[in-house]
């Protein structure tokens, strides 16, 4: 029997300094029309200006009115080049800025067929002098990230670019062809050279991090690559986790190298730069982590630890043994990772006399593995009281705090407050520009909202925590979004669909080496087919 399928155009919009990644969208799109595009009932088609025919048209009108016009879908890519004016343009400085703004335009009218833009920045590293192709393009990136309206992404490898394109496919084959519109505004471009006149060093790297804690990550990583130019290792050290957290983990562990070829760092036998070497190595062991290298996380926070111990810097000590401890205990390996997770108590207890928000908030995350949900809540709201008290809060501290809160409230039946808790945490992870942080609110947001039968917000949530996933490279998220959709897939009733989806995350758990995640969704689906075998008419008593 034939399969109906909806057809979908992309137009691809770039400067011809990225002509490898136009390519491979086009290769992308044909590997997800023959799996997922099929499954999911759609087919993708790729245009862009080498579908134009010969016309008497201005060619940038044409390419618009020809191509553009009848397009679903644009993807924006940019890597130095701004690209050159087009002939007789109305004011836009390059045909790929023309392709952009013609875009927002089609977007915002309801008759148009456009529904979304996927914009995507190579990162082109650390340069020394930016030339004005290039401040060209960290303006726009700048104006897109102050108007708070249209998401982008940044990638470092042809991994990373490949996971954002198909994330968005995923996206996009699950979105109907009703009509739909929505306007966007960007606000004027900032002279961003600006804050960058006559700073120190010590002042620019202060400034970095408050951009960052303002959520303006353009800004703040302008500021972090002049404050590291001389290759500072306690700049690199706060670049390297700003990376890290905005999901760059390719550009994290490359800053995270710098450090410990530093020939100062790496042959230093004072305390610095022990501290230096276990700071960037455990860094990297958060990264390996992410992406489900757990046996290379586990090697690199154990040297850290190693590091962290000579330098007598107990912070840093806690720090590499917290992260040592859920590296473990991912890895299946409970009994050293409450080693390791003591450990880290008895030393933040040194340092502030008393238990400090960190301690509080590992403490009620070792509490809620236990079951022990009343004794968590009562130090997650005893770690926000600290945390109220700080006029420079952490806002990752913050953000976790609630995260658990949330959690707590859940384990607890307790919904309503549990996604009231989540949403907050949401809105500081999106701000601080922490996907994986933002991932697993939804991944909670969904569970609650699936808990109180509402099946729609179950999906949005559980959909956008996936493809955070999916563009970050973390594979516990990954796994834990496909065990979400299974989830509810199974509450749907639709056990074919629910079983495939429990299949993948089983896959993408044990690719990661995630044994108790593993372990719990294997579990999960054990008792759901029991549940289903129990309830169907005749079934045989035991």
């Amino acid at each position: 029997m034939g399969r109906s399928l909806i057809g979908k155009r992309i137009f691809v919009a770039s400067p011809g300094d990225v002509a490898a990644e136009r390519k491979l969208v086009g290769s992308i799109v044909d590997e997800f029309n023959a799996t997922d595009g099929f499954e999911q009932g759609t087919a993708f088609f790729v245009r862009g200006w080498e579908h134009l025919s010969g016309t008497v048209q201005r060619p940038q009108e044409a390419i618009n009115e020809l191509v553009l016009h009848d397009c679903d879908y644009v993807v924006l890519i940019l890597g130095s080049r701004w690209g050159t004016p087009p002939q007789l343009g109305e004011g836009y400085d390059s045909g790929t800025e023309e392709e952009f703004f013609e875009a927002l335009r089609l977007l915002a009218d309801g008759d148009a067929p456009m529904r979304d833009i996927l914009i995507l920045f190579k990162d082109v590293g650390p340069v020394a002098k930016a030339d004005e192709q290039l401040n060209r393009i960290r303006e726009f990136r700048d104006r897109l990230e102050r108007s708070r309206e249209i998401l982008f992404n940044v990638f470092d490898s042809e991994f990373a670019f490949s996971r954002y394109v198909r994330g968005s496919l995923r996206q996009w084959a699950g979105q109907g062809i009703e009509p739909y519109f929505k306007l966007v505004t960007l606000p004027e471009a900032l002279p961003l050279d600006e804050i960058l006149t006559n700073q120190p060093t010590v002042a620019l790297l202060e400034l970095a991090k408050a951009k960052a804690d303002e959520g303006l990550a353009v800004q703040a990583e302008r500021l972090f690559d002049a404050a590291t130019a001389d290759g500072d290792p306690d700049g690199l050290v706060a670049y390297a986790k700003f990376m890290r957290r905005a999901g760059r983990y390719q550009r994290s562990l490359e800053l995270n190298g710098q450090i410990l070829s530093n020939a100062e760092v790496a042959g230093g036998t004072d305390r610095k730069s022990a501290s230096r070497r276990a700071m960037a190595l455990a860094g990297i062991g958060i990264v390996r982590r992410k992406v489900g290298e757990l046996e290379a996380s586990r090697t690199a926070l154990q040297e850290a630890l190693q590091e962290a111990g000579p330098s007598g810097d107990m912070k840093v000590e806690a720090y590499v043994s917290d992260n040592l401890a859920h590296t473990l205990r991912q890895l299946g390996d409970l009994e050293h990772a409450v080693i390791a997770l003591e450990r880290s108590r008895d030393l933040r207890g040194e340092l502030t006399g008393d238990r400090d928000a960190a301690t509080l908030i590992n403490t009620a995350r070792e509490s809620l593995r236990q079951r022990d949900r009343v004794t968590a809540l009562q130090m997650v709201e005893n770690a926000l009281d600290i945390l109220a008290l700080d006029k420079n809060q952490d806002r990752v501290l913050y953000a976790s705090a609630k995260a658990l809160q949330a959690r707590a409230h859940f384990e607890l039946g307790a919904y309503a407050q549990c996604l009231e808790f989540a949403a907050e945490s949401l809105a500081a992870n999106e701000h601080m520009k922490n996907d994986d942080g933002a991932g697993i609110c939804e991944s909670l947001m969904s569970r609650a909202h699936l808990a109180l039968g509402d099946f729609p917000q179950a999906r949005k949530y559980a959909d956008s925590s996936f493809r955070r996933a999916l563009r970050s490279g973390n594979k516990t998220g990954e796994a834990a979004g496909y065990w979400n959709l299974a989830q509810i897939e199974a509450a749907e009733g639709d056990l074919t669909e629910a079983a495939e989806l429990t299949d993948s995350a089983l896959r993408v758990a044990r690719e990661g080496d995630n044994v108790p995640l593993e372990f719990a969704i294997g579990k999960w689906f054990e008792g759901y087919i029991d549940r289903q075998a129990s309830s169907t008419p005749g079934a045989a008593a035991d």
